[in-house]
């Protein structure tokens, strides 16, 4: 019999701007990959006499699909979920001076930020708040705290630091390079697809896409109460590439 429990990996292979392939990528652990075949049928019903009934049916469309669950949590699988691209930030050690920002009390506020920049910088040290003008000098801990490793203050409630004072910060960050992960204006990406078949039981068959678009599907878990597998979903649209290539290849093994 021609039992199978399924099991494999998965690889995907992303088109560039030019439309050519840029190598597989390993996508790591995957819980879960279905595909899903619908077709459409145009029916014909005689209508000569009596009841009418069906004698021809012919095949318009079919929709195949997929859909896929990872839990590999890295920078490349991430981006795919957002739609965007894995960069590099560099981060100089440059000291700043009287970086402007308008506070409140009791509320948090991160060091750096700009416009190309929008998360701020990271390990600050030599860190120094004032009023504009350089007095007073406020007091940390007493007027604010500091989160050195994520270039965080917290003006503190009951510190001297008033509401809508205009401060004034020095600080700065150290040398450090961290990846980032940012989306993108793009709905999906393109890429072929590929699964390679490690079953427990039964004959493994390697199954091949090589043009689909994938789509994040689901939600993605930052925080709950009971702890869960940080997962996510992806809904995959299998194309034609062109008229000389299937949409799916399924590959035996040799015999031994």
């Amino acid at each position: 019999m021609g039992l199978v429990i399924p099991k494999g990996s998965v690889y995907i292979d992303l088109y560039d701007a030019n439309d050519a392939l840029t190598g597989e990528r390993a996508f790591g652990s995957t819980p879960g990959l279905t595909v899903n075949i619908t077709s459409e049928s145009l029916e014909h019903y005689s209508a000569e006499s009596g009841i009418s009934e069906k004698d021809e049916e012919s095949t318009t469309k079919i929709t195949r699909k997929a859909a896929l669950q990872a839990d590999n949590v890295v920078a490349d699988n991430l981006a795919l979920f957002v739609v965007g691209d894995k960069s590099t930030v560099n981060q100089a050690a440059t000291p700043v001076v009287d970086e402007a920002i308008t506070v409140l009390k009791d509320r948090y506020y991160q060091l750096g930020v700009s416009s190309s920049n929008p998360t701020g910088v990271r390990n600050v040290s030599s860190v120094d708040v004032a009023l504009t003008g350089g007095t007073p000098t406020y007091v940390l801990d007493t007027d604010y705290t500091l989160d050195a490793a994520l270039g965080r203050i917290y003006i503190i409630s009951g510190g001297s630091i008033a509401d809508d004072a205009d401060l004034v910060i020095d600080y700065t960050p150290a040398v450090e390079t961290r990846e980032r992960v940012a989306s993108s204006s793009l709905a999906s990406k393109t890429a072929a697809v590929r699964f390679i078949a490690a079953n427990p039981r039964g004959d493994n068959r390697d199954w091949y896409f090589p043009k689909v678009t994938l789509k994040p599907n689901g939600d993605a878990v930052l925080k709950q109460t009971d702890p869960v597998w940080f997962t996510m979903g992806f809904d995959i649209e299998v194309l034609k590439k062109d008229a000389s290539t299937e949409a799916v290849y399924i590959d035996g093994r040799a015999a031994a």
